[in-house]
């Protein structure tokens, strides 16, 4: 299954995580009780998931959008607590902050470890990605029964879920038929904001034609015409097993207010996933903090509208 002509590992060394010495294997510097401590940190790490499967009936509202926003205050106590601290790094230099987050990080070694291996278009979210396909079935049983597996990727530029899903297909389901398509805001749209594009495009180009851009062409999802030709698309190629929806843009002008800012998208790949998905599929949703009445309601109509859900922090995410 791998792309044909497509040679996208990323070998720079100055992308090249550093690793802690523990991680490197050499703690024998480390007392017991230090061992200990960074064996439940550890632990903690790799435990960052909630699942929400229980029985409880829940019932999608009537009507939508009906309420003005309201405030949960203990969420709004953590929000603030957050951005107090956060604001603490106006102190520090951001390299050498950088720095020590990449050394305290438990997963630093993973992608160093993963990239011996040459796999295409690996990056953090290549590992991230994979990390939740072997954490959850996210494959249905019928797609791997039937051998037949049709996959849309909303807002994926560079494409690294895309790579992610293809080394474990052609690792674990070699039988299976493959077919996808993927969205995102067209890099060669010049109406689109340069800040809000990726600046990688060497697998789009070599698979240009798996690429939905949209009526206008601007690979926007958040305009209606947009979701709509994505609709028919995926109808086109059969019913969808799996949607993933990897969103976001760049909010460093106000970062206090992230979670505000992207919900719009949230919404709108909420809406393109729910519009295309086939009974008993898949569907993976980056967020970030859940702090906002708007984020708790989607996470609500998600609970309704899935049989399981649940929130995962993958592990290679870094924590600073």
């Amino acid at each position: 299954m791998d792309f044909p002509g497509a040679d996208l590992s990323t070998t720079s060394s100055s992308s090249r995580s550093r690793v802690p010495e523990y991680h490197r294997g050499n703690n024998d510097y480390l007392t017991r009780k230090e061992k200990n401590e960074i064996e439940h940190e550890i632990r903690q790490h790799l435990s960052k998931r909630y699942d929400l499967d229980d029985d409880y009936l829940y019932a999608l509202p009537s009507v939508f959008f009906s309420d003005p926003p309201w405030q949960e205050e203990s969420l709004h106590k953590l929000k603030n607590d957050l951005n107090t601290v956060k604001s603490k790094l106006n102190n520090y230099d951001l390299e050498r902050w950088h720095a020590h987050t990449t050394n305290t990080n438990f997963a630093g070694f993973v992608i160093p470890t993963v990239r011996k291996l040459k796999p295409e278009l690996l990056t953090q979210a290549w590992c991230k990605f994979y990390d939740i396909l072997e954490s959850f079935p996210v494959l249905p049983a019928e797609a791997i029964k039937t051998g037949v597996l049709n996959s849309i990727h909303l807002c994926e530029a560079p494409g690294a879920f895309i790579a992610s899903l293809n080394h474990n297909l052609a690792l674990n389901y070699p039988h299976i038929k493959w077919e996808w398509r993927a969205n995102t805001l067209n890099p060669y749209y010049e109406g689109n904001p340069l800040q809000r594009m990726i600046n990688d495009d060497r697998f789009l180009m070599k698979t240009s034609d798996n690429w939905i851009f949209g009526e206008d062409f601007t690979g926007n999802i958040c305009q209606r015409v947009n979701l709509e030709h994505l609709t028919k698309t995926a109808r086109d190629i059969g019913p969808i097993h799996i949607v993933t929806a990897d969103g976001s843009f760049d909010c460093t002008d106000d970062p206090a207010e992230q979670e505000g800012k992207v919900v719009p998208l949230l919404y709108c790949e909420t809406t393109a996933a729910l519009s295309i998905l086939a009974p008993g599929g898949s569907f993976v949703l980056k967020i970030f903090t859940i702090f906002e009445c708007q984020t708790v309601c989607l996470l609500y109509l998600l609970r309704c509208s899935f049989k399981k859900m649940s929130i995962y922090k993958p592990t290679v995410s870094k924590e600073g």
